[in-house]
Parts: structure tokens; sequence; C-alpha cells
């Protein structure tokens, strides 16, 4: 599980960030697409979670264009009744500029990749892997603050 964390965080902050040429550089290879299946549930204190769905990604140029779409569902009972929540979102992350979809909602989000310009010019997998051996910055009261950078 920790090591599932840690790869999020890697992919995460590699989809914010820039290398030195000014190209993002996310995967190892130029193109791709990957599909996989949502799976959970969990029992928290008399209430019954469970969530089911598929996720795809598809992704150009080692990463610098990529979608992501999301499909799920998330079922919760308990002594509150039963409720079901639906999801379908969308993102597009073309360079600095970042688009949200929200089928459900029927709303459109634009907004800066402002982790690519606050990271721009660092080698994401070198960083990556730093971030792997060092972790997060601890503030004194042991709370994180960020990235270790």
């Amino acid at each position: 599980m920790n090591r599932v964390i840690k790869t999020v965080v890697v992919a995460a902050v590699g989809a914010m960030s820039l290398q030195a040429s000014g190209q993002m550089h996310l995967f190892d290879i130029k193109s791709g697409k990957v599909t996989y299946a949502i799976s959970g549930s969990a029992n928290m204190m008399g209430i019954q979670m469970q969530s089911k769905g598929e996720k795809r990604l598809l992704f150009d140029d080692y990463g610098a264009k990529n979608l992501t779409e999301t499909v799920k569902t998330e079922k919760r009972s308990g002594m509150g009744g039963n409720q079901t929540e639906k999801s379908h979102t969308m993102t597009l992350m073309d360079g600095n500029t970042i688009y949200q979809v929200d089928f459900q909602r029927k709303q459109i989000t634009r907004m800066e990749n402002v982790g690519a310009k606050m990271l721009g010019g660092v080698d994401m997998k070198q960083k990556g892997l730093e971030m792997m051996k060092h972790g997060w910055q601890k503030d004194r009261y042991g709370q994180g603050t960020g990235l270790y950078l």
C-alpha cells in the first residue's frame, strides 16, 4: 500500500512538472493507453462503503499531453439509509493548461497547471526517485508541509 501511495505521488508530481528542456516528460514511452478497474470497499463506524468503476488514461508526447477519464459509482449504506453517487469526470492536461470536465454537474473548468509552473525545469524522473527516498518535508509539529525538493 505504501508503495502504491509513493507511485501515485510520483506520477502526480510528474504530471505537474516540466523537464529542463521545457518539454514535459512524464513517461518513458512516447504514447500509450491504459484502462483499469476501480474497486474498493470499507466499513467505517457502521457505514458500508463500496466503489466500482473504470479509469482510462491516454497520453502522447511522453505525457506532455494526456487525457484521464474516470467513471465510478460509490454506494454508502448505514443508519442514514442508502446513498448512491455516480461520477463521470475527464481531465485533459496539455502542457501548462488543465481542463476538467464534470459530466454530472455539467461543468468545465480551465486552469493553469500551477505545479508545472512552480516546478518547471526539474528532471521529474530524478525528482521522483529523490521523493521516494526522502519523502515529505515536516514542520516543527510533525505535519507534512510539502514535497521534499
